[in-house]
């Protein structure tokens, strides 16, 4: 066995070895990828093992040379839709396949064009190095999303390769040209660096396997963190005002217990508005919806930021002014109902009113006390307006 076979069949074992891997992963994990790259090295392992057959029966050079062209070329085709695939797997239409048989005419036009394999090789370099830059530009969006070493390596491999191949179409032009006899030496070892560079792309694709399902797997938790979070607002919101709810009322008063943290202390308003049923009765539901509209985005008015606006029944609201007086609290709600008009103007003939009733809270007086108390005051003086 002469050393150019020699290094083919070495460069032939290595690419198995490849694709028992890949195929051993494709059956454990179900990704595009894993199925085109499977795919692509199978067809390397049969076209690098026509050519060791071209090499040891030249009666059956053309076929054989036609098999190795073509597995090559399926090689390089099926590498660029995987690598594309490892961003974005989902978002990507099945590739068309109208290339396979254009692809098999180029392969057997270079096995009838000449019997020098030294002219084949060099218009055969030319198609595989533009076949592997355009891998590596495939490979860029996972480059840009830093998705792990894998896709390091594979654009390192793939990038030598380019060049690799590149390089060939002037060595094996000019060998060619001069003949045989003045062969370049180094030529009957190209297979073990073509196939060094092969590992080296078959271990990039096996390191970026985990990788990509790692970033998926991020992708999902963060997708999930965002959904969990918009749940949470809702579950603690009025969807017709954007009020805290009593949900998060009880939130925060289970929190408050649980941590050691200062007692809660400031005054605690609820505000009722005034005659929501005949406004309903009257003018329809939807200008009732409007009313407490109107009356959440007053009372937003005259609290402060880091104050807690609870809608806290049908026409109820529970506000919760922290670090604030009681006397504070009634000088900010006084005149409330002009706070109303200048909120919502086209409201003016539903003829808002709103009855507050206010009370202190701290370490000796509970939250849920100084609520009741202020809830008591509300509806003496909303008795007292509705006469």
């Amino acid at each position: 066995m002469d050393l150019t076979t020699l290094a083919l069949v070495t460069q032939w074992i290595g690419t198995l070895l490849t694709l028992c891997l890949l195929v051993f992963l494709a059956q454990s994990i179900r990704r595009p990828i894993l199925r085109y790259w499977a795919a692509a090295w199978l067809a390397l392992a049969i076209a690098l093992g026509s050519l060791t057959m071209a090499f040891r029966h030249p009666p059956l050079q053309v076929p054989f040379e036609t098999l190795y062209f073509f597995g090559e070329y399926v090689f390089a085709f099926l590498l660029i839709v995987g690598s594309g695939f490892v961003t974005s797997p989902e978002s990507r239409a099945r590739p068309g396949f109208w290339w396979l048989p254009v692809a098999f005419l180029v392969a057997l036009g270079l096995a009838l064009v000449s019997r020098d394999f030294n002219v084949q090789f060099a218009v055969h370099a030319a198609i595989l190095g533009a076949a592997f830059a355009t891998a590596f530009r495939a490979l860029g969006p996972a480059r840009q999303a830093r998705i792990g070493g894998g896709a390091t390596i594979m654009s390192v491999a793939l990038f030598l390769l380019a060049l690799d191949f590149f390089h060939y179409v002037p060595v094996f032009a000019l060998a060619a040209r001069l003949g045989p006899a003045h062969r370049f030496a180094y030529l009957n070892y190209t297979s073990v660096l073509d196939m060094v560079l092969e590992i080296l792309l078959g271990f990039g694709m096996v390191i970026l396997v985990p990788d990509t399902l790692r970033r998926e797997a991020e992708m999902a938790n963060a997708e999930l963190a965002t959904a969990l979070g918009r749940l949470e607002i809702a579950a603690r919101s009025d969807p017709l005002t954007s009020a805290l709810n009593r949900h998060a009322y009880q939130a925060l008063i289970g929190n408050s217990e649980s941590a050691e943290v200062t007692p809660l202390r400031g005054c605690v308003v609820i505000a009722d508005v005034d005659r929501l049923k005949q406004i309903n009765d009257t003018f329809g539901h939807a200008a009732g919806d409007a009313a407490i509209r109107c009356v959440a985005t007053a009372i937003r008015s005259v609290i402060r930021a880091d104050d807690l606006l609870f809608r806290w029944g049908g026409d109820e609201f529970l506000v919760i002014l922290r670090n604030m007086e009681e006397t504070e609290a009634g000088l900010r709600f006084e005149g409330f109902d002009a706070t109303l008009r200048r909120a919502e103007p086209s409201l003016t003939e539903l003829r808002l009113g709103v009855s507050f009733g206010f009370a202190q809270f701290d370490a000796d007086r509970p939250l849920d006390r100084s609520i009741e108390i202020a809830d008591r005051l509300m509806y003496e003086r909303k008795t007292r307006r509705s006469r």
